[in-house]
């Protein structure tokens, strides 16, 4: 287990060995949830990762693609503000 601090602005910094082990790089997204009382990390796919692995009657966009994560992720949000 590792332990790390919040600093005033609520940063995290997540450990050296386990970015490296889940292959994190700067400006990564990271998708924080709370389950059971406790913080969940997980890398969020990015772009990159999910770019060319839809199937389509045509050419997608990077941007499109951008656009719709994040329509999915305000999507998600809403959902969740709307449970509370």
């Amino acid at each position: 287990m590792k332990t790390t601090s919040i600093s005033k602005k609520g940063q995290v910094v997540v450990p050296k060995t386990i970015r490296d082990a889940l292959n994190i790089m700067p400006s990564d997204r990271i998708e924080v949830t709370m389950e059971d009382n406790k913080i969940i990390m997980r890398p969020f796919p990015q772009t990159k990762d999910v770019y060319g692995s839809f199937k389509t009657g045509g050419e997608i966009s990077k941007e499109q693609i951008k656009k719709a994560i994040s329509t999915q992720r305000s999507k998600k949000f809403i959902n969740k503000s709307l449970q509370k």
